[in-house]
């Protein structure tokens, strides 16, 4: 039986470069001028994100993707702020790749409902958030692995 994800992500793959692991406190803006995407993980809020005229409450542990340049900005509490995972997204082929061009804008899913991540968001937090050697090749695996979980699902 043939494996069509893997077909697809073999010709037109994803990868993934960490720009962000901590806390981010008040406000903080991502542009789109990069002309990449972002995968960013919530483990603790609130967060306030904005972009395009909607501003949506992150409340609980949750994923925010934005497979095709948007700018967008956050807004949490300037002494408490949230604890984040950020990865810039690199979609193969740009505009032409299907698997990017086939999402929405803007995905927002609380982290308990992507099947069978636990396991994997764990990891990626723990290594994330601690400075182990190695640390940012295992976390940007991990963010592909992720946004594999999330097209399966």
């Amino acid at each position: 039986m043939v494996d069509r994800l893997a077909v697809l992500l073999d010709q037109f793959p994803v990868s993934a470069q960490v720009f962000q692991a901590g806390t981010v406190c008040g406000i903080n803006t991502v542009g789109d001028d990069a002309g990449f995407g972002q995968l960013h993980l919530v483990r603790r809020g609130p967060l306030e994100v904005s972009h395009a005229g909607t501003t949506v409450l992150v409340s609980e542990p949750s994923l925010l993707l934005y497979p095709r340049p948007l700018a967008h900005r956050f807004r949490s509490d300037p002494e408490q702020g949230a604890d984040m995972a950020c990865a810039n997204l690199r979609f193969e082929g740009g505009a032409r790749n299907p698997v990017a061009a086939a999402l929405p804008a803007f995905t927002c899913l609380p982290l308990a409902t992507l099947d069978g991540a636990g396991p994997v968001l764990a990891l990626l937090f723990e290594e994330a958030f601690e400075r182990r050697c190695g640390r940012q090749a295992i976390v940007e695996r991990l963010f592909e692995v992720v946004v594999v979980q999330l097209l399966r699902q």
